[in-house]
């Protein structure tokens, strides 16, 4: 019997569909070999189980996004974001980003997750950095959105 890994954090959109899956990684140092076989690998699975959109993995120092046909087709990720935007967090919670915890850092990733499904524009510091965002269509998929962390799919 096939054991099946819940992924940390799940969004729902207005009408309960599942439209994004969040994997939250707090080590700092990954390279890419291992997020496109590990990470990716983890998230092609949820991919097969589910009919979500978008995969995110989550890290202090960067974003990894993939869109559903990416994981289906490569490993490689549409969107690799420098996770700058996370500093002024990091800042006001008084942790480094390469000492903070699995949980401190899920929840400050659900923090920021949960702001943009509450924003109407871009926040003032993803405005120079948003592509990934406004050209994927998930700045838009989220809004209005739920937060739901290790949920069932």
């Amino acid at each position: 019997m096939a054991v099946r890994v819940k992924p940390d954090i799940v969004i729902y959109d207005i009408k309960n569909n599942p439209i994004m899956i969040i994997e939250v990684k707090r080590q700092h140092n990954i390279d890419d070999e291992w997020v496109e076989s590990v990470a990716a690998s983890q998230l092609r699975a949820y991919a097969l189980q589910s009919s979500v959109s978008f995969f995110l993995l989550a890290t202090p120092a960067r974003f990894y996004v993939w869109k559903r046909e990416d994981l289906l087709t490569s490993e490689t990720p549409r969107y690799i974001i420098d996770a700058t935007f996370l500093k002024p967090d990091f800042e006001r919670v008084g942790v480094h980003p390469t000492a903070i915890s699995e949980a401190g850092f899920t929840l400050m990733v659900m923090s920021f997750i949960y702001k943009l499904t509450q924003s109407e524009e871009l926040p003032k510091e993803l405005q120079t950095n948003s592509d990934w965002l406004v050209e994927s269509g998930l700045f838009h998929a989220l809004q209005g959105a739920d937060v739901t962390l290790e949920p069932d799919l």
